[in-house]
């Protein structure tokens, strides 16, 4: 039998939906629907993450959207509501434009899937759903790696994630190279993959993802699992606000300028 965890408001819930809108008209809206209630819990969850607004309220209106599905199939409890998943995203991805390109529909997909998922398992007890979670980076290596970088450097889980994704791509750039090994890591290995992820990145992505290497490196020399600091082998560079002006204007578009 599904457990329902969600407790009403004024029961300890945090008042949160406000948080993504500034119009107290339009959370009480969100207040009023049949999903409301869990929903407010999950502008919660979603604000102790540091989900920025304009994410937070993409997230919130795929959970409206499926309150009304849900309500349109005569959905009156939760066990009922559980077998409207699939179908309801099944629905989205036919209004959207057809592609052909793989990448895209599961992006689109993960659109609708992830927040409804998300909103069941915080407030469903038991429910795992079929969103499938990327093992950590270096887990079997470093498995404590994300408790330090909560517990001793008092990160948020936003940043923790950021650490997450450079590490991920540190992951691929070792296996591609046929590195099985951390200790097998060198200067050499490490500008090579920081040039490499220069070209897929913007240049402050960059900077962040040597600053997030560095912190990892450290952590690996004080767990005794590399033998030397390798730290100090990541280049420090410098990203100015200018940077991208050009120095030029192309002779084209002067003449263009010109002419009209």
């Amino acid at each position: 039998m599904t457990t329902f965890l969600c407790p009403l408001l004024g029961n300890g819930v945090i008042v949160m939906l406000e948080r993504y809108y500034a119009l107290p008209s339009t959370a009480d809206r969100i207040r009023a629907l049949w999903l409301g209630p869990a929903i407010e819990r999950y502008a919660a969850w979603l604000a102790e993450r540091r989900i920025s607004g304009a994410r937070g309220r993409g997230c919130i209106a795929v959970l409206i959207q499926f309150n009304c599905f849900a309500q349109a199939h005569g959905v009156r409890d939760w066990n009922s509501l559980l077998e409207q998943v699939a179908p309801f995203i099944a629905s989205r991805m036919r209004r959207q434009r057809r592609s052909r390109d793989r990448h895209e529909l599961q992006t689109r997909t993960s659109q609708f899937r992830v927040p409804v998922e998300q909103l069941l398992r915080l407030v469903i007890a038991g429910y795992v759903g079929t969103v499938r979670r990327s093992p950590w980076p270096f887990s079997t290596i470093a498995p404590h790696f994300p408790d330090y970088l909560r517990d001793e450097r008092g990160l948020r889980w936003p940043s923790i994630g950021g650490y997450a994704g450079h590490l991920r791509a540190l992951q691929r750039y070792l296996a591609g190279a046929g590195v099985e090994k951390l200790s097998q890591l060198t200067p050499r290995l490490i500008s090579g993959f920081l040039t490499a992820h220069a070209r897929h990145v913007r240049g402050h992505q960059v900077v962040r993802c040597a600053g997030n290497l560095r912190v990892f490196l450290r952590y690996l020399h004080r767990e005794r699992i590399l033998p030397k600091d390798l730290s100090r082998s990541v280049p420090r560079g410098r990203v100015y606000q200018s940077a991208a002006v050009p120095r030029a204007i192309p002779w084209t578009d002067v003449e263009r300028a010109v002419i009209a």
